[in-house]
């Protein structure tokens, strides 16, 4: 398994969340040296990426989705994405990173999207969407699985070095979906920690407490020993002071979301 390797210490890569950001710390670029790739007028599009403060969509349980995401995709991925969710009707998925992929014949991606219903109300989510690409460049979608915040699919603590089976855990090295609070709040807690090195792809959602819950979706590597990276679903808790730490950290099962139901 080839993958990117998450060297840095947890206060570093926490620090490395967003470009223009200041920090109190020092920090060093961390990306795999893909460009961001800009968003393409398409039929199953969310509307274009601004840099004003994010809408966030309400769901059960008091959390919220977050909505400010920028498109981080590899050279062929929008086409790719693009051609097999040519014509689907009764949601609209942008895509936001490959989170993972598997050789095959030919390659299954899975997509991390923003999911939209089309519904006419505001009803906003994440979702993996898996595609598969064939040797001779045919697409089709394998399986769409929603996340819901309340109840996402994690896993217990492995020591298992191959968590994955066959897929590879990919990504921009840059998050595709952060706001300055989360950040701020995210590179506090992780400032604390050692052992599990995190780097976040987005801000899944957050929920109002006495204080405030962060949830993330990382990459994680679990020892010194084991560098290939992992999913990690990660839970912070900022107090009324602003004072973060980390609540939780479990592997995000990744197996559930890419495996069609029977």
């Amino acid at each position: 398994m080839k993958t990117n390797r998450l060297t840095a210490s947890a206060a570093v890569l926490a620090l490395l969340l967003s470009i223009g950001c200041t920090k109190k710390e020092d920090s060093a670029s961390l990306t795999d040296g893909k460009e961001e790739t800009p968003a393409a007028e398409t039929e199953t599009a969310a509307p274009e990426e601004n840099t004003a403060e994010p809408e966030d969509h309400e769901l059960l349980g008091g959390w919220q989705v977050n909505t400010n995401y920028s498109q981080l995709l590899g050279e062929g991925q929008r086409d790719v994405f693009d051609k097999a969710t040519e014509g689907l009707t009764g949601a609209s998925y942008t895509p936001i990173q490959v989170i993972a992929k598997q050789l095959v014949s030919g390659t299954n991606y899975a997509f991390l999207c923003l999911e939209s219903m089309v519904t006419g109300t505001d009803n906003a989510n994440y979702a993996i969407v898996t595609i598969n690409e064939d040797p001779q460049g045919e697409t089709e979608i394998l399986n769409i699985k929603a996340l819901d915040l309340n109840d996402l699919p994690v896993i217990e603590e492995s020591k298992d070095e191959d968590l994955l089976g066959s897929w590879e855990v990919t990504g921009s090295g840059k998050p595709g979906a952060m706001t300055p609070e989360s950040e701020a709040a995210l590179s506090d807690a992780l400032a604390k920690e050692s052992g599990v090195t995190y780097m976040p792809i987005v801000l899944l959602g957050s929920q109002v407490v006495s204080g405030m819950n962060y949830k993330y979706l990382c990459y994680g590597t679990i020892s010194a020993n084991i560098s290939d990276p992992v999913l990690y679903v990660v839970s912070v808790y900022q107090n009324a002071e602003g004072d973060s730490e980390l609540t939780d950290a479990k592997l995000f099962d990744l197996e559930h979301c890419v495996t069609p139901e029977n």
